[in-house]
């Protein structure tokens, strides 16, 4: 219903009220861009601040990788060390005196 009122008064504003109307609308975003243009600032600055931390997260955990010891073999933690078993088994001998 307010859609309705609207248009009816849209339709019956002369000239100089629309364009009297248009400036006000056109004075309120100009305003507004003011607004825009720091929260732009703002976010980029945002974007940034996080760039850098994700660039310092990288390089330590490569210079972790780097100064690692490198082991061919690599061990789980939640297994024990169990020596492997020979592939032939020793042959018994007696003892002779």
């Amino acid at each position: 219903m307010e859609e309705n009122q609207t248009i009816e008064q849209e339709e019956k504003m002369t000239p100089e009220e629309y364009a009297k109307a248009r400036l006000q609308a056109i004075a309120h975003l100009k305003e507004e861009i003011k607004y825009l243009k720091v929260e732009k600032e703002y976010e980029t600055l945002l974007a940034d601040i996080e760039e850098a931390k994700t660039r310092r997260i990288t390089m330590v955990a490569q210079q972790a990788r780097f100064f690692t010891p490198q082991n061919k073999e690599v061990k789980d933690e939640g297994k024990p060390d169990i020596p492997p078993t020979p592939k032939e088994p020793k042959k018994r001998t007696l003892k002779q005196d």
